[in-house]
C-alpha cells in the first residue's frame, strides 16, 4: 500500500480529478478483455508527458507497479495490475496526417477505426488491422505489435514504424524523429546505449540464435521481446524504437508514433466456401494464397455453430452444419483499387483455383458492401458469440498461436483432440489461415482450485503441442502478457530468455514497469488472479468485457462505460459471494449516480457488442428495481395529469426567457446552475432553450394525407412544426396537425426512468388517441422525435386491442418523411456552402441513417458528421439534469467544426439540437430548417 503523501503527491502534479482512488473507479478500471483481475491502487488521467515523468518518479520512490491501459481490449492480461493504472484512453487521442496520407502520427489514446476515418480520404490506412480496431487504441496496437486479417508480418507496427516518441523509466525523453537524437542518445543515455550494443553484438555472435530469431520472425510471432531488432538495425535508439513495438509498455511509455500507411482498397469481393473436414479446408489454403487473396480466415464446425443463430449469417449454413458435422469454412476476400482489377481477380479464380478446391456448395462472390460488412461482423465477433453459448457464470478465454502452414491441418485436429481430453466441449478454432494464426476460445468455470488446475494442465498440453510438436509460436498477434510469460524460455530457450531479462533490468532496473508480463519471477503466473464472472442481470449476463461497447457511449469519459456498468454489477456480487459487504454497499451506493443516473440508455452499445447487449435495459431493470411505491404512484399522478405538465414547462421556459432578457442572457444559467450545486440534478438551462406556439394548419383533416403528431418535447420547446409544416406547404404535401394533443405523451420518458405501469399506460393513450386521428390507421402518422418513433413500436405491457390497433397504424419518422415524401418535391433553390449533421441514436439503430445522409447531400456542399455513430448524452431530458453527460458526450465536436469552418448543424431531435447548440455555440436546428432554407 503506497503511503497517502506519495498519493497526495500525484495530486497536486496530475489534478485532484485525475488520480481516481474512489471503491467504484478501481473496480470498473480493474478490468480489461482477459481473463485475469487485480484491482489497482489506483487510476491516473495524466495529459501531458511531463506528467507521466512525475507518475515514473514517484512509483520509482515508492516501488509501486505502473501499467498503461489504453482500450483495454487486450486478452492475454497486459493491462491489470494492483499498483497504478494509467489509463490513457481519456487523453491522447490526437491524429495528424502527414505527407499526403503516407504517414499518420498517432497518440495511444485514439482509436485505431478512428485514425483509419482520418485516411479515409486519402485511400490509406493503418498497417495493422486487428478484430478489434473500432474499439482498440493504438497504445495497445503498438505495444502489442498487433496485426490481423490481411496485415500478415510484414505490414504491422513494427514494420510500418517511422518514428516513435517515448519516456523510459528514468524519465528521459526521447524522439526518433529528431535529426540529432541518436547523437543525444549516446550521450546522455551512454549507460543504456551500450547496454543495447553490447546485446546486438553478443546476439550476432550467437550464430545459432541469430538464424532461430530470423526463422521464428518469418511467421507471426508477439512471444517475448522483439530480439530481431538486434538483427535488423545497427544503432542503438533504432534498436529500442523497435525493441517497443510488442513490449506491452515494459520497456517504456509511448506518447507518440508516426507510421507508414498503407493502400486501402476501396473494390472487394467477398465468399465462403465450405469444405466437409479440416484437411480439406486447409488444403486449399496454399492455393487461395497462390490466388493472392487479401484475406482468407478459416472457422471451423464448433466456431460455425456458435454463430448460426446470429442475424445475417449466410443461408444455406444451417443446412450445411446440420449435413456435414465436422465441416469447415473459409472466408476469403480479394481487394483492388478499381473494379476492372476485381473482375481480373475473378477471373483468375474461377480459371485457375475454383475447380482445385474440393468445396461442397457452390462459392459465390459479394460485391455487396453491406453484406460483406455482415459477413465480417460474424468472422469478428466469433469469440463473444461464444459466450451466448457458454454456461452462466463461465469465463471464456481466447488464446492465439501459430503452426506451419503445410501442417495446419494436422495441427487443428490435435487441438481439437485437446478439447475432448480436457473436457471443452464449447472449444472453437478460427483464424487468419493465411498465416497459420489460429484463434481458439475455451469456456470454463474460474471458481476454485480443481477449475485452475484443469486449465493449467490444458495450457500445458497446448504449449507441448505448439513448440514441441510443430515447432510454431505461442502467440500470434495478441501479446505475451501474463499467460504466456512462463513459457517464453519453453519457445525460445535459456539464451534468448537470458538476453531478454538483460534487456528488461537494463531499462527498467527497478522492475517498476507492468512487472509479471512478458518476463515474470511468478511460479505459474498464468495461473493466478484468473478472473470469474460471477452471475448477474440475465440481460447482460453473456458480457465477456470485451470493450466493443465503450467507443459510443455518452458517459464514457464522465462516469462509466457499458461494459464498466457491467463489471461493477459483477464486482458487487464477488464481494457479496466473499463477504465483503461493507464494500459491496459501497460500491452500489456509487453506482446509483456513476452507473446509472448518468447512463442516457441509448442503446448504441447493442450495435458494436457482438451479442447485442443493450446496457440501457440494465440500467432501466435497475432503475425499476430501485423504484419505491411512492415514486410509481406520484410517476402515474404526473402520466395522467401529463397536460399540467406540459403547461407547467411552458411557462417556465417562457419565464426563463424573459429573465434572460431583462438581466443578462446568460442569467438562467446562472441561476440554475447555483441552484444545481444545493439540489443535485436539479434541471439546468440551456442557451438554446426557447418555446413556441404550434402553428396554425394549413390543411384540414378532410383534405390530408398525412397526420402530424408532435412529440411532447417538440410541444414544449419547439423547433420542428413550424418549418415542417411550411416545408409541406411548399412542396404541396397535404398534412393536418390535430389539436388537443396536450398532454399526449408515447410513454418513452416514463419507461426510461423505471416506470414501466405508467409508460405502457402512455403508450396506448397514445395509440388510441392516434389511432381515431387517422381516421383508424387510413392516414399515416408523422412523427418527430426518433426516439418516441422508435419506442411507440415497443409492446410489453400493451393490451392485444392496442397491439392489435398499433400493427395498423402507419408511422413514419421525421427522416423518413423528409426523405421518402419531401426531397422528392423538393425544388432546391440553392445549395448551403457547408453543414454539420448528427444522426441520432434512434436513426443508428433503425437504419435511417443513411436517409440523414442524402437529405443534407441534397441540401449542402459539403456535410461533416463531426458526433458520426455517438450519443449526444441529452438522453431525453437526462442531459437537463445532468449537464457534465453533454459536456463530456460532445466535447470534440466544437473543435471539429471550428476545424472545418462549419458554423451551422442539423439534427432531428429538439434535445440533441439544444446539447449540441449547448456544446459548439452554434446554432443546431431540426432538419426540416434545413429544408426550408434551400427553397427560399
Amino acid at each position: 500500500m503506497v503511503s497517502s503523501n506519495i498519493l497526495e503527491q500525484l495530486r497536486k502534479s496530475l489534478d485532484p480529478d485525475r488520480v481516481l482512488t474512489s471503491t467504484i473507479s478501481r473496480y470498473a478500471f480493474a478490468n480489461d478483455a482477459g481473463p485475469y483481475l487485480l484491482i489497482p491502487e489506483a487510476i491516473l488521467q495524466p495529459k501531458t508527458e511531463a506528467e507521466i515523468q512525475t507518475v515514473f518518479r514517484l512509483a520509482t520512490d515508492s516501488q509501486t507497479p505502473v501499467v498503461f491501459r489504453a482500450g483495454g481490449t487486450n486478452l492475454s492480461g497486459q493491462s491489470i495490475t494492483d499498483g497504478w493504472l494509467v489509463d490513457l484512453g481519456r487523453h491522447w487521442r490526437k491524429v495528424e496526417v502527414i505527407d499526403g496520407g503516407s504517414k499518420v502520427r498517432v497518440q495511444p489514446g485514439v482509436i485505431g477505426g478512428n485514425v483509419n476515418a482520418h485516411l479515409k480520404a486519402y485511400g490509406r490506412k493503418i498497417g495493422p488491422d486487428p478484430s478489434s480496431i473500432m474499439s482498440a487504441m493504438m497504445g495497445g496496437i503498438l505495444s502489442n505489435n498487433a496485426s490481423g486479417m490481411c496485415c500478415g508480418v510484414k505490414l504491422n507496427a513494427y514494420h510500418t514504424l517511422e518514428s516513435i516518441r517515448f519516456i523510459l523509466a528514468d524519465g528521459s525523453l526521447w524522439d526518433t524523429s529528431w535529426p540529432s537524437e541518436h547523437e543525444r542518445f549516446a550521450r546522455e543515455a551512454t549507460h543504456v546505449a551500450r547496454g543495447l550494443l553490447d546485446l546486438r553484438d553478443a546476439i550476432r555472435n550467437n550464430a545459432a540464435l541469430s538464424q532461430r530469431i530470423r526463422k521464428k520472425y518469418q511467421q507471426k510471432n508477439t512471444l517475448g521481446y522483439s530480439l530481431n531488432a538486434f538483427l535488423d538495425f545497427d544503432s542503438p535508439l533504432d534498436i529500442l524504437a523497435h525493441l517497443l513495438i510488442g513490449a506491452e509498455g515494459t520497456l517504456a511509455f509511448i506518447s507518440e508514433a508516426v507510421l507508414k500507411t498503407v493502400e486501402d482498397f476501396p473494390k472487394k469481393a467477398t465468399a465462403i466456401a465450405y469444405f466437409s473436414d479440416v484437411l480439406s479446408a486447409c488444403e486449399s489454403i496454399p492455393k487461395l494464397i497462390e490466388s493472392k487473396c487479401a484475406a482468407i480466415e478459416l472457422m471451423d464446425f464448433a466456431s460455425l455453430t456458435s454463430i448460426r443463430q446470429l442475424e445475417g449469417i449466410p443461408q444455406e449454413l444451417p443446412r450445411l452444419l446440420d449435413a456435414h458435422p465436422g465441416m469447415m469454412a473459409i472466408l476469403f476476400e480479394y481487394q483492388a483499387k478499381a473494379d476492372v482489377a476485381i473482375e481480373a481477380c475473378l477471373a483468375r479464380f474461377y480459371s485457375e483455383c475454383a475447380e482445385q478446391l474440393s468445396a461442397i456448395h457452390a462459392i459465390e462472390f459479394t460485391r455487396d458492401v453491406k453484406i460483406q460488412q455482415q459477413l465480417w461482423k460474424l468472422r469478428k465477433g466469433m469469440y463473444p458469440a461464444v459466450a451466448a453459448v457458454r454456461a452462466r457464470g463461465e469465463a471464456a478465454i481466447l488464446e492465439d498461436i501459430v503452426f506451419p502452414i503445410e501442417q495446419l491441418g494436422p495441427a487443428i485436429l490435435d487441438l481439437q483432440r485437446l478439447f475432448t481430453k480436457h473436457d471443452y466441449a464449447n472449444g472453437i478454432i478460427f483464424g487468419h489461415a493465411k498465416d497459420g494464426n489460429l484463434h481458439f476460445v475455451i469456456t470454463q468455470s474460474m471458481n476454485g482450485q480443481k477449475d485452475i488446475e484443469k486449465y493449467a494442465s490444458f495450457i500445458d498440453d497446448m504449449v507441448d503441442l505448439v513448440v514441441r510438436k510443430y515447432d510454431g509460436a505461442l502467440k500470434a498477434e495478441h501479446g505475451t502478457g501474463r499467460n504466456m510469460a512462463p513459457f517464453v524460455e519453453t519457445e525460445w530457450g535459456s539464451e534468448a530468455l537470458a538476453f531478454m531479462k538483460q534487456l528488461k533490468h537494463l531499462l527498467d532496473p527497478k522492475g517498476i514497469l507492468n512487472p509479471d508480463v512478458i518476463l515474470s519471477s511468478q511460479e505459474a503466473v498464468h495461473t493466478k488472479n484468473l478472473k470469474d464472472l460471477p452471475v448477474v442481470e440475465d440481460v447482460v449476463d453473456k458480457c465477456i468485457e470485451c470493450g466493443a461497447c465503450e467507443p459510443r457511449c455518452p458517459s464514457r469519459d464522465f462516469t462509466l462505460s457499458p461494459r464498466q456498468r457491467i463489471v461493477v454489477r459483477r464486482a458487487v456480487s464477488r464481494l457479496k459471494r466473499d463477504g465483503a459487504l461493507s464494500e459491496a454497499r459501497e460500491l452500489e451506493r456509487e453506482y446509483d449516480f456513476a452507473g446509472l443516473a448518468t447512463c442516457a440508455t441509448d442503446g448504441l452499445c447493442a450495435i458494436d457488442c457482438p451479442v447485442h447487449i443493450n446496457t440501457g435495459e440494465l440500467v432501466k431493470q435497475l432503475r425499476r428495481e430501485k423504484t419505491r411505491s411512492f415514486d410509481s404512484w406520484l410517476a402515474m399522478r404526473i402520466s395522467r395529469h401529463f397536460g399540467w405538465v406540459e403547461h407547467l414547462v411552458k411557462l417556465a421556459l417562457r419565464c426563463g426567457s424573459a429573465i434572460n432578457a431583462v438581466v443578462s442572457k446568460n442569467a438562467m444559467v446562472f441561476i440554475t446552475s447555483t441552484v444545481a450545486r444545493i439540489i443535485p440534478q436539479f434541471p439546468q438551462w440551456h442557451p438554446s432553450l426557447s418555446t413556441e406556439t404550434l402553428p396554425r394548419n394549413f390543411c384540414s383533416v378532410q383534405d390530408a394525407e398525412y397526420i402530424y403528431i408532435p412529440a411532447c418535447m417538440s410541444r414544449m420547446m419547439g423547433g420542428t412544426a413550424t418549418s415542417l409544416l411550411r416545408v409541406c406547404q411548399q412542396v404541396s404535401v397535404r398534412i393536418h396537425l390535430p389539436n388537443g394533443l396536450t398532454g399526449t405523451c408515447c410513454g418513452q420518458a416514463f419507461s426510461s426512468k423505471g416506470y414501466p405501469v405508467a409508460a405502457s399506460e402512455k403508450q396506448a393513450e397514445w395509440i388510441a388517441k392516434v389511432w381515431e386521428l387517422s381516421d383508424q390507421g387510413r392516414l399515416p402518422i408523422v412523427m418527430d422525435l426518433g426516439s418516441c418513433s422508435a419506442f411507440i413500436n415497443q409492446t410489453p405491457g400493451l393490451s392485444t386491442d392496442s397491439m392489435a390497433k398499433l400493427a395498423k397504424l402507419k408511422i413514419l419518422d421525421s427522416i423518413e418523411f423528409a426523405h421518402d415524401v419531401v426531397l422528392p418535391k423538393l425544388s432546391i433553390v440553392k445549395k448551403l456552402p457547408r453543414i454539420a449533421i448528427h444522426s441520432v441514436c434512434a436513426n443508428q439503430k433503425a437504419d435511417w441513417e443513411e436517409k440523414l445522409i442524402r437529405i443534407a447531400d441534397a441540401c449542402a456542399e459539403d456535410i461533416l458528421i463531426p458526433h458520426a455513430g455517438k450519443c449526444c448524452g441529452m438522453g431525453g431530458d437526462r442531459g437537463f439534469a445532468i449537464p457534465e453527460l453533454t459536456n463530456a458526450a460532445t466535447a470534440d465536436v466544437k473543435a471539429k467544426m471550428e476545424i472545418a469552418a462549419c458554423s451551422r448543424g442539423y439534427t432531428s431531435a429538439r434535445s440533441c439540437a439544444i446539447s449540441l447548440s449547448t456544446s459548439t455555440g452554434k446554432p443546431w436546428q431540426s432538419i426540416f430548417h434545413l429544408l426550408e432554407e434551400v427553397v427560399h
